[in-house]
């Protein structure tokens, strides 16, 4: 009588332990010895099998890969005075560079942030040959970004228009990061009047993009998340550019399931050389 009751017991406790199998090991391979190591076994068991799991997620969170990632790298040379280019920026380039956004404005002063185009806002501002915000605002991924630059543009366009390497090379003066919303974030046409040259990194939604300049005539083309824009600033080239709206839903899907500030808007880096 005794037996069968301890038997019945068991099967209770096998039915328990089968209703929460998402968590146990298949019967057959967990050790019988005793109550005490059963239970730990369990408990090992579930902490792997979560760790498996996390290491699934962030796997297949790596492999969500841009459309243009392993980059396209194509040049639209309009004129020497202004050269768009596609897919330069990795997926890995872009959290970069977000993030470099995002440590340097936790650095700047309100007064740091005002911005003349009531339809975008400034997210920070840095100055390199300045030592307190080289230490503080400054990050590599800016170095990488303009070195990746240069190459391009001298191996798809023969063009050496900041090589460091060179007497007159450019320096890079300001670095800046503003946020157009997709709900009404633009910009008039306008032209910047001052010597050098911006390069305008882009991450986010599609920027509804124009520029135009005697030389390149008048241009339209979206402007899109990982693309970037090379122009001649001064008053001479005249090169006129502006934003007519920001395309909804066309941030890529790394980016917003990672930073979901990023799906409603279209962060523009820009790097001033002189």
């Amino acid at each position: 009588m005794m037996l069968i009751q301890k038997r019945s017991l068991q099967k209770k406790k096998d039915v328990l332990i089968s209703s929460f199998i998402g968590f146990f090991p298949p019967q057959e391979t967990y050790p019988m010895a005793r109550e005490s190591e059963y239970w730990k076994y369990l408990e090992k068991y579930k902490q792997e099998n979560e760790k498996k799991i996390k290491a699934v997620k962030n796997d297949n969170e790596s492999n969500i890969v841009c459309p243009k990632q392993i980059p396209l790298q194509k040049a639209t040379v309009f004129h020497s005075t202004c050269v768009w280019l596609q897919g330069v920026l990795s997926m890995q380039d872009q959290y970069a560079l977000y993030e470099a956004v995002l440590k340097a404005a936790k650095c700047c002063r309100p007064e740091d942030l005002k911005n003349k185009n009531k339809y975008s806002s400034k997210l920070m501002v840095l100055n390199p040959s300045n030592p307190y915000h080289y230490k503080q605002r400054y990050c590599k991924i800016y170095d990488d970004l303009l070195s990746s630059v240069s190459h391009i543009l001298w191996k798809q366009c023969k063009m050496q228009v900041f090589d460091r390497t060179t007497k007159n090379a450019l320096e890079l003066k300001i670095v800046k990061a503003l946020k157009y919303e997709t709900q009404n974030g633009r910009i008039e046409d306008h032209i910047d009047g001052l010597k050098g040259y911006v390069i305008i990194f882009s991450i986010g939604n599609i920027a509804k993009f124009r520029c135009k300049s005697a030389a390149i005539g008048e241009k339209y083309f979206d402007f899109a998340s990982g693309d970037v824009l090379m122009f001649d600033t001064s008053k001479e080239a005249a090169v006129e550019h502006g934003i007519s709206h920001i395309e909804e839903g066309t941030c890529p899907a790394f980016l917003s399931l990672r930073y979901p500030e990023i799906s409603t808007c279209r962060i523009c880096v820009q790097m001033r050389l002189v």
